[in-house]
This record gives C-alpha cells, structure tokens and sequence, in this order.
C-alpha cells in the first residue's frame, strides 16, 4: 500500500507540473506589402520610420542602405504578447514589407494585374545587396504610392491591352490634392554648349518622339543643327516618364524613343536604340521604348564623356558635328555637379519658381490603397498620409532630400496631371 501511495503521489505530482506547463501559440498575420514611387521613396520611408516607432515595430531587414530612408527594400516586425492564461501565451506576428519598384508597376499589381518582388518574409539583415531578383517572394501591395492620379496611369480604370484594372482608392487629407509636391526636371551632359540649357515643350516632344532633335533646337542657331542632342530615358515602370509624357504633351500612351549608353572608362562607346523590354505588367515595348530602371544609373550614364565620332545603332551619328545627351528625372536627381540643369519653357527648377506658376514641371504625391485591403495597410496608408502633409517643406527637404514641397506651401494648384495651374 505504501508503494501504490507513494506511486499515486508521485503520478499526482507530475500531473501537476505538465498542467503548469506554459503553452504559446503563435499567430502570424497576413503581411501588409508597400510598393510605389521611387522619386518620392525617401519621403515615405521617413513616413515609415515614424509609424514603426509609434506602432513598436522594428527593422529587421534592408537592401542597399542600413538608413531606411535610403534603402530599396524593407521589412519591420511586430511581436505582440497576450497572457491568455496562467499556462496559455499568444503571440501576434504582424509584417511590414516594403519595395519601391516604380509606381507604374506598383499601379499595375494594385489595380489587378502584376506582382512585384519583396523581401522573404523571415529575412534578416541590413543593408542586404539591392537585388529583387533573389529577394524571394513576389505579391501584390495593398498600399502604393505614385507622383501621378492613376486616371493619368495606363493602368486607370478599365481595360488596357486587354486587361482589366479596378479603381485604386486615394488616402488623402481633407481638402487636398494629394500629400505633397515634388519638382521633376531636364538636365544635359557635361558638355552640353551653356548658351543652349533650355528645353521648350515642343522640343521635349520632338526629342521624346524621335528620341534626337539638332542641337538648333535647344539654342535657336541654325549652324548647331549639325550638332545632335540624344534621349536617355527611363522604364515604362516609372512615374517618371509618365509626368513627363504628359506634361509635354506627348501622350502617357504613346510610344517613345530612348537611347542606352554603352560606355567603357567614363567615355561613351556607343549610343544603341534600347531594346525591347516587357515591364511587371506583362506589357511589351517596342524597339527603343525600354528605358533605365533607376535614376542613380541613367545618371550615371549621362556624366560619361562623349567622343567626337559616335556611333549610333553601329553607323556613325548622322549628326556631323558633336553630340550631346539629356534627360528627363525628379529634380533631385539633376542637382549633380555632372550634369547640366536645362530650364523648361524658359523657366528654371526651383521651389519659388513652382511655388509662384512659372514653372511647371511638378506634380503631387498620392497615395493608394488596394480593393479590399486591410484595417492594418488603411492605417499606415492614412498615417503616412497625414505625416507627410504635416511636415514643412523644409523638413522634408532635411530629412528626406531635395525637391519636396508641403502642398500648403504652394500658391497654386492644379486638378489633373500636367493640367492647367490655377492660383489658389
């Protein structure tokens, strides 16, 4: 009887310790996807960061900077712990990824058709190599930013080539046209002649339709039409381009003409018609249509040298004196001591110049969210939103880089991409 007590007691006494036992279940949520602007990514990753810290979420991986607001990709976490019971924990997972890939393409998979690669969701580390291609997984984003109204996208609201593409739905502030304001712009190559550093809106259609123009066209001098003046252009994944298109009149769907550098030691070696590419969309685009897919390479490929004889589409340039190259990007980009800032229209980039109407290469930010996207992307959509608006223009140019402006801090507006400018 002794022994069967002692046995009982001790089967007691491990019962015991097995109920005390703590039980976590873990609960990971769907991860919310962010894509979008390039040009305006430095400004919503400063966004980001605030909502990270307000909302305890932290950084756990990067590609191309350990400075989120410099970086391509990102991924934050949240752990959240919930002591159900004495012996029962509950562990929520919540994920943030991030990519900024170009906001036509950003459109494209948001509206309905395409996908873009983020980040593998259990990545870990900072200031990874900026490589999508491994990045290990591709998705939809539920939010997205761009410089352009999706009515201006091809990817607006109904069909293109075929495919059909839902209403995005805009988080703005109340009243506003959009979150904020960035200038874009036209600069030149180093050698670009300085009494020719303006590029008129006929012009830039000329050049974007033909993808050359005479140098004439830039200076009015009838012997510089010997002289060429070539087109490095971006992707048609970018809302570059699209501003561009439509504010010199050439048509967000109309085709274009665009030349790739091949340069070897800073001189360039040839200048070839870019190549038929198709975008994240599936959309194909003909023969000198393709474009660089960032600004940091197309300028690069401006600052080479150009040689007295070049080549062009392996036949010398039919141009018989030099030749030169320009560009269309946010203004940023162009504030390089490389390259030549043109003036457009005869009016030079600047936040006074935007601020007054004379100049009227510039649009706002919007930011979009999905169909059917979640509690979570509709906060951080509205956060970031409301955070971008309320920074001065001197703070967004501090803390995110040249170029921005708070929307209040215009005297005029405008209701359509490239549209007429009104005073307020």
């Amino acid at each position: 009887m002794k022994t069967k007590a002692i046995t009982l007691l001790a089967s007691i006494v491990a019962s015991a310790s097995l109920s005390a036992v703590t039980i976590t279940n873990t609960v990971t949520n769907p991860p919310v996807y962010l894509a979008g602007s390039t040009a305006f990514g430095p400004l919503d990753h400063t966004a980001l960061v605030a909502y990270a810290a307000t909302n305890r979420y932290t950084l756990i991986a990067s590609t191309g900077s350990a400075d989120p607001v410099k970086a391509k990709a990102l991924l934050y976490k949240k752990l959240t712990t919930n002591q159900v019971s004495p012996t029962k924990v509950t562990v929520t997972e919540d994920t943030i990824n991030i990519h900024v890939t170009g906001s036509e393409i950003a459109i494209a998979a948001a509206a309905g058709n395409a996908v873009i690669p983020f980040l593998n969701n259990n990545s870990v580390g900072l200031n990874q190599p900026d490589s999508p291609a491994t990045y290990g997984t591709t998705n939809k984003p539920s939010v997205l930013t761009s410089p352009a109204w999706q009515a201006t996208s091809r990817y607006r609201k109904g069909k293109y080539q075929g495919v059909a593409y839902k209403a995005l739905n805009e988080i703005a502030p109340a009243g506003k046209a959009g979150i904020a304001a960035q200038i874009w712009g036209w600069s030149a190559s180093p050698n670009f002649p300085t009494n020719g550093l303006n590029i008129t809106d006929q012009t830039a259609r000329k050049i974007l339709r033909d993808g050359h123009a005479p140098l004439s066209y830039f200076t009015g001098i009838p012997a510089d039409a010997t002289n060429g003046v070539w087109l490095v252009g971006r992707d048609i994944d970018a809302g570059a381009r699209v501003i561009v298109l439509a504010e010199a009149g050439h048509g967000v769907l109309t085709d274009v003409k665009q030349y790739r550098v091949n340069a070897s030691g800073g001189v360039v070696t040839s200048l070839s018609l870019e190549a038929a590419t198709t975008n994240g969309a599936g959309i194909p685009s003909p023969i000198g249509g393709g474009g660089y897919s960032s600004a940091s390479t197309q300028l690069a490929a401006l600052t080479n040298s150009i040689p007295a004889i070049l080549q062009v589409d392996g036949a010398p340039s039919p141009y018989a004196g030099k030749n030169y190259l320009v560009q269309y990007n946010a203004h940023a980009q162009n504030i390089n001591a490389n390259v030549k800032t043109l003036a457009y229209n005869g009016v030079l980039p600047s936040y006074n110049a935007v601020s007054s109407g004379g100049y009227s290469l510039w649009s706002y930010e919007h930011i979009y969210l999905a169909p059917k996207a979640s509690v979570t992307a509709s906060n951080i959509a509205q956060f970031e939103a409301d955070y971008i608006s309320g920074l001065s223009s001197s703070s967004m140019q501090s803390s995110a880089g040249a170029g921005y402006l708070n929307i209040d801090d215009l005297l005029i507006k405008r209701s359509v991409d490239a549209g007429t400018i009104n005073v307020k």
